[in-house]
This record gives structure tokens, C-alpha cells and sequence, in this order.
């Protein structure tokens, strides 16, 4: 019982942390060859880190609504009575993580899986705008577009 969602947790962090690495290596290389008047450096890492992250929680966001879904599941405690007495055996919203995915998806279809991301995303992102403003790192400088001719 205290343990629910675990199996979803074991089962996201593995594609989750290859797709972490994976992805980071590529968006550095792309990063480091269409803008090399940036160098390399930590900022180029820090950039290349955050899209990966992004991508690797794109993709293996349905696993963790499965594992929140589990481990804080409601569960019917009013209870029946049997024989006169009460049963106090508690009905689980979800069997498992099939069944979350399932009930999810019949329920919201592809939307519903990703029901959240956005401030989950969010949150990050604003830890990171917080992190700027205390690091004093200065706001990007808007550059002009190049127009077609």
C-alpha cells in the first residue's frame, strides 16, 4: 500500500534518462554547429540540458501521471456491510499501471495523458527564471529579425 506508483516510477526513469542523455548530446551538437559564434561553455550546456529535459519529460510524462495516479489514489472508504458487520476493506481507484493508462485514455483520449504537463513544466521554468535573477545573469537582448528580401 505505501509503495503504490513505485513500479511506474522504476518503469519511467529508465527511457526517461535516456532520452535525458541521448538528447542532450544532440541538441549541443546542433547548438555547436548552426551557432558557433557562441563557443561552448556552460551556457551552451545549460541550453542543450533544458531541451533535453524537455524532451525526455514530453515523452515520459503518461508514465508519471500513472505514478501520481497510483500513489495518491482515492479509495472508497465508506465500506459495506456484510452480515450485519462492516467491512472496512478499502476499493482502489486503479489496479495498476495498465489500468491507469487505460482509464485515462478512455477517459481524455492522447489530451488526457498529458493532463498537467503544463504547469509541471511551468514550475521548472520558473525555478530557472528565479535562479537567473539571483545568479544576476542579465536578460537576453532582443535581436532583429532577418527579413526575405
Amino acid at each position: 500500500m505505501y509503495f503504490r506508483g513505485n513500479g511506474a516510477s522504476v518503469i519511467r526513469i529508465i527511457p526517461y534518462a535516456a532520452l535525458h542523455f541521448m538528447t542532450y548530446e544532440q541538441y549541443r551538437c546542433w547548438i555547436l554547429n548552426n551557432y558557433s559564434a557562441l563557443g561552448t561553455g556552460p551556457l551552451i550546456d545549460l541550453l542543450a540540458g533544458s531541451e533535453a529535459g524537455g524532451t525526455a519529460v514530453l515523452c515520459t510524462y503518461p508514465l508519471d501521471l500513472t505514478r501520481t495516479k497510483l500513489a495518491y489514489q482515492v479509495t472508497d472508504t465508506r465500506g459495506s456491510f456484510n452480515y450485519g458487520m462492516k467491512s472496512n476493506h478499502a476499493q482502489l481507484a486503479y489496479n495498476g499501471i495498465k489500468d491507469v493508462l487505460r482509464s485515462v485514455y478512455k477517459e481524455g483520449g492522447v489530451r488526457g495523458l498529458y493532463r498537467g504537463i503544463v504547469p509541471s513544466v511551468a514550475i521548472g521554468f520558473t525555478a530557472y527564471d528565479m535562479m537567473k535573477f539571483w545568479l544576476r545573469i542579465p536578460p537576453r537582448q532582443k535581436t532583429q529579425s532577418i527579413s526575405a528580401a
